[in-house]
């Protein structure tokens, strides 16, 4: 300790313990860094990376008393921003050239150390990871689908190109561990392309897609298939078939209201089925008169047209039965307000108002008399003003 005070030039006082008046310069200190550690986080959470910047930027900062600590301790200017980005601006031989020199070295053997952490952890992970080789390769023979372009221009072509082929199918005649050796025809089914493809382009297709024993069917004019003739279809005589051991369906000769519904058609409420809230109204389920189907309407949408007795007292038990079966709790009870009595105490009617009194005098005798003239009269004009507005606000109140 007694080397370090020669040294560094400091002295180490005891002061007795639950009296920091007699620190008071390390209190002084502990109090800037509390502060800068006030500033720069959040209960001082997370704090303990933050203290060696702050305690940088307390030591590069002018004092009132003393110079910078940095010069104070190493006898030279800390580097700034500028010098360690351009370095050649310092002075040759300096002390701080010296020191931007030693942090380079230290960055580039801390950079050195990082990278090769990080190749012994990808090298780690890398043999813990399961092998990924693919199922089976590709073989000559095999049939591959290969995109049409790039990734993004076939898959462009097919989100967009209303049917157009994002992709075809090849045989391959060769292959290698990177590429294939693709057999492109020449009769135009496929798009001219080069005879060998990255594997990244091609994934396994179907051996075949189409059984070449299916008879073609017969295509008109416009390439659409045509209907073949009932006679053609109908099978033999004396040949039993799959659809004659099949029971027969039942056939209705009797129609139902569907066939009698037009849409030109009134129809009348026969009854109200149920009722539910909607929003702020009412849905109602009507049965109608000559129709088979129960329909959801509104309450506002009919409630204007309907004129039977019947149908709005079954309207009116529809929703009781509906809030009875789905009981809300009632609203509380509103409490009335009593209106406050008037006060009792009067204010006294004032019989006469006091007229304020200015008085002005001057010690120098020998004053302006016009002046001070003047300086009274406006003093009386703006007086009068005020008072004025005074007794207004009296009647008013």
């Amino acid at each position: 300790m007694d080397a370090s005070e020669q040294l560094y030039g400091y002295r180490m006082i005891h002061v007795m313990p639950h009296t920091p008046q007699a620190n008071g310069l390390a209190e002084a200190a502990v109090k800037k860094l509390k502060i800068a550690l006030d500033r720069h986080t959040s209960d001082y959470q997370g704090w303990k990376p933050l203290l060696p910047a702050i305690q940088h930027c307390v030591n590069q900062r002018l004092s009132r008393d003393t110079q910078i600590p940095f010069v104070s301790l190493f006898g030279y200017p800390p580097p700034t921003l500028a010098a360690l980005e351009q370095p050649y601006l310092l002075p040759t031989a300096s002390p701080e050239e010296r020191t931007i020199q030693e942090f380079g070295l230290r960055m580039r053997r801390m950079h050195l150390r990082l990278t090769r952490e990080l190749d012994d952890l990808k090298d780690a992970e890398t043999r813990l990871m399961p092998p990924s080789k693919p199922l089976r390769t590709v073989l000559p023979g095999d049939k591959v689908w290969l995109k049409y372009s790039d990734s993004e221009k076939s898959r462009y072509i097919r989100k967009h190109g209303k049917g157009l082929a994002w992709r075809h199918a090849f045989t391959v005649l060769a292959a290698k561990p990177h590429a294939v050796l693709l057999e492109v025809p020449s009769d135009g089914s496929v798009p001219d392309v080069l005879p060998w493809q990255s594997l990244r382009k091609c994934s396994f297709a179907a051996p075949f897609f189409h059984d070449p024993e299916l008879v073609l069917p017969d295509v008109d004019e416009h390439a659409l298939p045509m209907t073949p003739e009932s006679d053609a279809l109908a099978p033999p005589i004396n040949t039993p078939t799959v659809v004659d051991e099949l029971p027969a369906l039942p056939i209705d000769d009797t129609p139902d209201e569907w066939h009698a519904w037009r849409e030109d058609k009134l129809y009348d409420i026969e009854s109200i089925v149920s009722a539910e809230p909607s929003g702020r109204g009412w849905k109602l389920r009507v049965k109608w008169e000559g129709h088979p189907t129960i329909t959801t309407e509104r309450l506002s949408s009919i409630v204007g047209r309907v004129t039977d007795r019947r149908i709005l007292e079954e309207i009116d038990l529809r929703k009781a039965e509906y809030q009875g079966r789905y009981a809300t709790v009632p609203p509380p009870p509103e409490i009335a307000t009593v209106a406050a009595p008037a006060p009792t105490r009067v204010q006294p009617a004032r019989s006469s108002r006091a007229h304020p009194v200015f008085l002005l005098s001057t010690d120098d005798s020998r004053a302006d008399t016009t002046l001070f003239e003047f300086a009274c009269s406006i003093l009386h004009v703006e007086s009068g003003k005020k008072t004025q507005s005074l007794h207004q606000l009296e009647d008013v109140l």
